[in-house]
């Protein structure tokens, strides 16, 4: 097996395929187009814990990663008889309380939880760029999501596995969803004007990124009948932070077919903030993982007075408080931004579509 550390290239006899393929030290972690091979690195079970995400953020790897093609990856996942669980999965929109969500079931004894693989939204963005180029045909590409999939299930002894994507692979729930119909979802949202605020509380960097995400986003659902791709990088940033809310709940709407959908449920986040418990109890208990016993679900007084990313003191009292007043001293920008949008977006209709979707409460 090889090996990188930084540009050296080592050997290492331990490593095999069936190590690969079954032992969460080695996360699945980038692929390396157009080569199609996969890069691993090596990790320990606080490299998951402990990592806000599983991306550049990553922390507590040795430094030492492995390269391996993709074909004798496929073919030992199709011949491993080593029992696996499906995975469930928590979907979610930008800024939505998700990371907070995923906190909740990690610190469960029995779940495992794996927060926003890079690995991904590497397959998402190739998923977008193989729409232009053409890149894989569909064999390839089903090959490639197997392969890729199944290596995101490995867990620590017999824990369950959820998976946070990140929402910039709500482009491939589709892949996730299809490779096992006992895979169960939850997707977590918020508002329009909860989802304004949130972005308007980001860092001047983060805020710079929307208007390139919205351009993405929009392309992902085909495009818009009256703002070109152009005209939408170019936005205000309100205006961009709007078009990525409608463009993402349009992308669900696409991607979430009725197959999928009685595997999934929908929640607002100001639903999860004001029932955290009673969340949790229910989406266990819908990931068919039984009813949560009461001593686990005492567990989440740990999570729910802290900053899910920085695990610093931050209660929901504290976030509404904040809220509140931001959305007064920027009431003249948000309802401006929201008169601007309804001549190109319904987002009545948005409202109407989650009123229809199976819902935990």
């Amino acid at each position: 097996m090889i090996i990188l550390r930084g540009s050296e290239l080592l050997m290492d006899n331990k490593i095999t395929i069936d190590k690969l393929i079954s032992s969460p030290d080695l996360l699945v972690y980038d692929l390396e187009t157009p080569s199609m091979k996969l890069l691993f690195k090596e990790v320990t079970q606080k490299t998951y814990s402990d990592s806000p995400f599983l991306d550049e953020r990553l922390i507590h790897a040795s430094g030492r990663n492995y390269i391996s093609e993709i074909t004798p990856l496929f073919n030992a996942l199709g011949k491993n008889e080593a029992p696996c669980s499906a995975p469930c999965f928590i979907f979610h929109t930008s800024f939505c309380c998700s990371t907070l969500l995923a906190r909740c079931f990690e610190v469960l004894p029995d779940v495992f939880v794996a927060k926003e693989p890079w690995i991904l939204r590497r397959l998402a963005d190739l998923k977008r760029r193989n729409a232009i180029v053409n890149e894989l045909n569909a064999k390839k590409w089903k090959k490639l999501s197997y392969t890729i999939c199944h290596l995101l299930r490995k867990s620590y002894g017999e824990n369950r596995i959820v998976i946070k994507p990140t929402n910039l692979a709500n482009n491939i729930v589709d892949e996730l969803m299809s490779q096992s119909i006992n895979s169960r979802a939850v997707m977590i949202y918020s508002s329009l004007e909860d989802f304004l605020i949130s972005n308007i509380k980001k860092t001047q960097e983060t805020q710079n990124k929307m208007p390139l995400l919205a351009k993405i986003f929009t392309r992902d659902t085909g495009g818009h009948p009256d703002l070109t791709l152009d005209e939408i990088e170019r936005l205000p940033f309100l205006q961009a932070c709007i078009v990525i809310w409608y463009s993402q709940f349009k992308l669900i709407e696409q991607q979430w077919s009725k197959q999928h959908l009685q595997r999934c449920l929908f929640i607002n986040a100001e639903e999860f903030l004001a029932k955290p418990k009673d969340t949790v109890t229910k989406l266990y208990k819908f990931f068919n993982y039984g009813n949560l016993p009461q001593e686990q679900c005492n567990i989440l007084h740990s999570i729910m007075g802290k900053h899910s990313k920085s695990s610093t003191s931050y209660t929901s009292v504290e976030k509404k408080y904040e809220d509140e007043n931001l959305a007064k001293k920027h009431e003249k920008d948000i309802g401006e931004a929201i008169q601007w949008s309804r001549k190109y977006f319904d987002i009545n209709q948005i409202k109407a579509y989650l009123t229809k979707v199976p819902r935990v409460f």
